[in-house]
């Protein structure tokens, strides 16, 4: 029945959470037991923040099998990188405080070439379009690759930010001198200003990807203004600056919502090439994989990564390593006008921010973040 609704695994545990029915997570676990390793990661960030829940019995054991399936496919990528530069890789597999050795924070003994693209966003324009390519292309005036040259690349981070996950992520791009274009969750960015502010701070720029990042295939008009404005808001007001830039979720978009962009400034952003971070089964080396056959194909423009996977963060370090073999240049788009750091609530947002303000006192909770 979840499988097939549509909803995150996350949205699942929040039901159950709700309905505090004991039984109701013995059956969870039951089902969740039986699931084969490739969709059970898919619950490793839900399994992560239910430490609270103590009908969930099966907690430890299922992360424990999440870290074996992902510490074996990271292992094969490390062998094959160490195999091909016998002495110069220095990485090692690092122990979790948690459960068997998982591989986190790494640094980088090389840096990439990097430039600045400016975007004028006043007149909302869209890149790299993905879905609808030939109407965005004809009606809107969209630019493929982002307009980018041969061998130079554009990472993007979506639906942070997250505890470690996020933090992860930011050590890696700082470690190789890269910047980013991060398109954060009004609910999460909410929760965890502290993790916009960082990834500001360290140059990376920051836009929205709605607050709840519903996929925006025939939206209700307000509904529509709700995700696209007031999570552009709540992310500005967490990062300490008001970047124009959206990412639609999931890249779904119709002309309602392009015009909704348009009338209000907002350059808009799809991708170009696809990590397949996101989906059931993905590890460190199936990422680096998808990532590398998308740049050998493409050989330039805007690459999507999500920041709130374990496996990304593996991962990243060797295509950054791979890139900078290769000489590729990495690219950070910017505004071209500067961005301001305070703006007025728009109407619409004030009452869902009060809810927003409970959730984030559960989310940090269940991320064991302290009071912000």
């Amino acid at each position: 029945e979840w499988a097939s609704s549509g909803h995150l695994p996350d949205d699942l545990f929040e039901t159950l959470r709700k309905a505090n029915q004991s039984e109701k997570w013995r059956d969870l676990c039951t089902k969740l037991s039986r699931t084969p390793d490739p969709g059970l990661s898919l619950f490793e960030n839900a399994l992560t923040t239910a430490g609270d829940v103590a009908a969930l019995e099966c907690r430890t054991d299922l992360l424990m099998r999440i870290d074996s399936y992902q510490l074996t496919a990271t292992q094969r990528l490390e062998d094959r990188f160490a195999a091909r530069a016998s002495g110069r890789s220095n990485r090692a597999v690092a122990r979790s405080h948690r459960h068997p050795p998982l591989v986190l924070k790494r640094t980088t003994k090389f840096k990439l070439d990097s430039r600045v693209v400016k975007v004028d966003a006043s007149t909302g324009p869209i890149f790299s379009p993905v879905f609808g390519v030939d109407r965005l292309v004809k009606h809107y005036g969209a630019v493929p690759f982002g307009g980018l040259a041969e061998n130079e690349i554009n990472f993007t981070f979506d639906d942070g930010p997250l505890p470690t996950r996020t933090d992860n992520v930011l050590a890696i791009l700082e470690s190789a001198g890269v910047r980013a274009n991060f398109y954060q969750m009004g609910k999460n960015a909410f929760a965890f200003p502290e993790l916009s502010q960082k990834a500001r701070e360290q140059g990376h720029v920051v836009g929205s990807h709605s607050v709840y990042h519903p996929i925006m295939t025939n939206p209700a008009r307000e509904n529509a203004l709700f995700e696209i404005l007031c999570g552009a808001f709540f992310v500005g007001q967490a990062a300490g600056e008001f970047v124009p830039f959206f990412r639609f979720p999931g890249g779904a978009w119709t002309d309602e919502t392009v015009k909704i962009t348009r009338d209000n400034g907002l350059a808009v952003f799809f991708w170009d090439m696809d990590s397949n971070d996101w989906k059931e089964g993905a590890t460190a080396e199936t990422v680096f994989n998808q990532a590398m056959d998308d740049i050998e194909h493409q050989k330039k423009g805007i690459i999507l990564m999500h920041d709130v996977h374990s496996h990304t963060a593996v991962a990243l370090p060797y295509i950054l390593e791979e890139l900078a073999e290769r000489k590729f240049t990495t690219v950070v788009f910017e505004p071209e006008a500067p961005s301001p750091t305070s703006a007025p609530m728009p109407p619409r947002c004030e009452a869902r921010g009060k809810l927003l303000q409970a959730d984030k006192r559960s989310e940090r909770k269940h991320w064991g973040a302290k009071e912000f």
